[in-house]
């Protein structure tokens, strides 16, 4: 698996996420290496596919929906709507650490404070924003730690397969695998397994883990 490059936490990570939240331009599909000729074809795929849910082929990017999905005797997922309120876990962390999920320059479909925050391109683009933190405070680094094993676990690797599952879009599929990469980078990321350099209490670890 790749390992996160110097210069790339940041940039790399705030890209990815922005990949479900805006739709793509000529610079987009340059990045995916996709033909600029079809863009008005990508973005019809992404609006259908992550934003509009009369679509019939709408895939939501939310943990809270992952969560209460479920499958019926024929393999066909069926997913709740999103709650605005069901994101509080996540957005109390972005509180911590002084980070505004609101207002970023998104789509208009991901606007407005009806929105939650536990949207995997805005999960994304915040560990983008706040990637140097664990080399510079103990308890940062922790919570970032807990923050990915919580926040981005199973759910995002079975996103992942059915964002581009019976599309047939080169878009889609170049997407899921920009954020797969990604994805993986940041969970095998020494940035995150490291040894701190210090001993983190258990009444300690416990308050941390309590915020996440």
């Amino acid at each position: 698996m790749s390992k996160l490059p110097v210069g790339y936490e940041r940039e790399t990570l705030a890209a990815c996420g922005l990949l479900l939240l805006q739709a793509p331009d000529t610079d987009t599909l340059q990045a995916l290496d996709l033909n600029a000729a079809n863009l008005e074809e990508y973005r019809q795929a992404f609006y259908d596919r992550l934003c509009i849910p009369q679509s019939g082929i709408y895939l939501p990017a939310y943990q809270q929906v992952f969560r209460n999905a479920s499958q019926d005797q024929d393999g066909v997922w069926h997913f709740p709507p999103p709650d605005y309120r069901g994101g509080r876990g996540v957005e109390m962390m972005y509180e911590q650490f002084g980070f505004e999920h609101h207002g970023l320059p998104v789509d208009p479909f991901f606007q407005g404070p009806q929105v939650p925050g536990d949207h995997l391109g805005l999960m994304l683009i915040f560990l983008g924003w706040v990637w140097d933190a664990p080399r510079e405070d103990l308890v940062a680094g922790k919570k970032l730690s807990l923050f990915v094993g919580k926040f981005l676990g199973d759910w995002v690797d079975r996103y992942l397969v059915l964002l581009p599952a019976g599309q047939s879009s080169p878009y889609l599929d170049a997407i899921a695998r920009s954020l797969g990469e990604a994805i993986d980078a940041v969970r095998e990321s020494p940035v995150l397994t490291q040894d701190f350099g210090g001993v983190v209490h258990s009444d300690q670890s416990q308050a941390i883990a309590d915020t996440v």
